[in-house]
This record gives C-alpha cells, structure tokens and sequence, in this order.
C-alpha cells in the first residue's frame, strides 16, 4: 500500500494550554483550557468565540480538564465539566452542569465535589456511554493507595446518572 501524505494546518491558535476537545452537538469543535476558559471554534473559518469561564485552580495538571454533552443536547442544553479548585491548602476536583443558551454557558450546578486532587496525578475525562450515564475518570492524586479504597474517589471510574447521583446498579453501591 501507498501511504497517504497528510497535511497540517492550523485551525485556531493562541490557546492556552488546551485540554480538551469534542465536536459538539451544534456542530462546533468545543475546547477547554486548562486555566478554566470554554470556547466553541468554527471549523471552517477557525473563528473561536469564547462561551464560558469557570474559576479553575491551575497548577501543573491541575485546571479545567474534561466536557462532554447530554445526549439530548437539543431540548437539555446541558455541557459537563470537570475541574480543580482550592480547597484550603489542597486541591480538590468538581464535577458541575452548565447550560448553554446558543451564546453563553450559565447557571453552574455542582453535581459532585470534593474529589480529592493534586498538582499531578489529577486528570479527569467525562463521556456519556450509550446507557446514557455519564462516566467519569479520576486521576490518583499522588497516592496510589486512594485507587484502592472506596471510600475515597481517587482514581477510579465513577458512573453516574446524569443529574451527577450514582448509578442505580453500581457494583458498590455508591
């Protein structure tokens, strides 16, 4: 087989430190920035527009990490998120629900927090699966131990019914 030449160029720049990127249900290539920005890029002109802002505490891996879309989108224009804050002297994650009116993110709604965090080790992702629960990852927070522990929840993946409760048959219950 012939390999095929790809090639590369750039759709928007200036981003600072970019962290996550979805193509949203409008069509629109979504993207977070680390320090707690939320934009939307059109992807045939690379116009971005910013559409929300949270108060995220950016430290090495830290910030606004992950998105991701309710699978109605088009009557509950709601966009999830996760990111990290100060809590005392340590770090904590959040997850929040934000709804999106066609220009702007508003009404923050914290469906979970408290999630223990750390400069490293302190990643997120969110994904909708086809049984329409939210999942969520969450980094270790530099102690490998939490992953193990349930009653911690640090580094594990957590399943959630969209309004951020448990999932009714999780395996443990919480």
């Amino acid at each position: 087989q012939t390999p095929q030449s790809l090639s590369v160029s750039t759709l928007s720049s200036g981003l600072d430190t970019p962290w996550d990127l979805a193509w949203g249900p409008d069509q629109m290539i979504w993207v977070t920035e680390r320090k707690g920005t939320i934009s939307r890029v059109d992807p045939t002109n690379g116009e971005r527009r910013q559409v929300g802002q949270v108060d995220a505490f950016e430290l090495s891996e830290s910030g606004l990490m992950s998105m991701a879309f309710h699978p109605e989108f088009g009557t509950q224009p709601f966009v999830y998120l996760v990111y990290s804050y100060r809590d005392g002297s340590g770090i904590r994650n959040r997850l929040i629900r934000m709804t999106y009116n066609g220009v702007s993110l508003s009404n923050p709604e914290t469906l979970l927090e408290g999630i223990p965090g750390a400069s490293n080790h302190d990643g997120s992702r969110l994904a909708v699966g086809p049984d329409g629960l939210l999942y969520m990852t969450t980094g270790d927070a530099s102690e490998a131990a939490l992953a193990q522990s349930l009653s911690s929840l640090a580094g594990k993946v957590l399943r959630l019914n969209l309004d951020g409760t448990p999932a009714f048959d999780n395996p443990f219950g919480s």
